[in-house]
């Protein structure tokens, strides 16, 4: 398994020199979260130190990238698996609505689609050419690095249609 201390050591220090860089605030957002939800120890952060990582880059995001398809996304993504991480400065509702944003600016990502099957009630065979599209051309829809493309690979292969 990767070290998730390290992660967050070389992401926060790249950051520092480019704090606005948006692919690094998307893979220390979802890395961040991906810690808080499944538990995971960095020896040189507690918990209390991941949240406020976390919530920085909320903070960066609702200041800077409101608008933009692939930060609303993951956004939009972790909030519907696990909202009460971004309290006070986003809600559970926002999840789905900003789904929905990634989605309509951008709605040939196959991905972004895939995300919102059940809102725009697709067939399980539109389902199913969904998932190969993704699984064939992924890094064309979210190229985020491998630790979120495998997550979301992960994610895919496991629904259900």
């Amino acid at each position: 398994m990767d070290d998730f201390n390290d992660m967050v050591i070389n992401i926060e220090a790249k950051l520092l020199q480019k704090r606005l860089d948006k692919e690094l605030l998307i893979i220390e957002i979802f890395l961040t979260w991906y810690i808080l939800v499944e538990g995971v120890s960095c020896e040189n952060f507690s918990e209390s130190d991941i949240k406020d990582i976390l919530m920085r880059n909320v903070e960066t995001y609702q200041n800077t990238y409101t608008n933009d398809a692939d930060y609303n996304f993951i956004i939009g993504w972790m909030l519907t698996v696990a909202f009460w991480y971004f309290a006070p400065l986003l809600k559970e509702e926002d999840g789905v609505r900003l789904l929905d944003k990634a989605y309509r600016s951008n709605p040939k990502n196959s991905l972004f689609k895939w995300a919102l099957r059940k809102v725009l009630r697709l067939k399980d065979n539109e389902i199913e050419n969904i998932k190969i599209d993704i699984a064939s051309r992924y890094d064309q829809f979210y190229n985020y690095g491998t630790f979120i493309k495998e997550y979301f690979c992960d994610i895919i292969n496991a629904s259900k249609v």
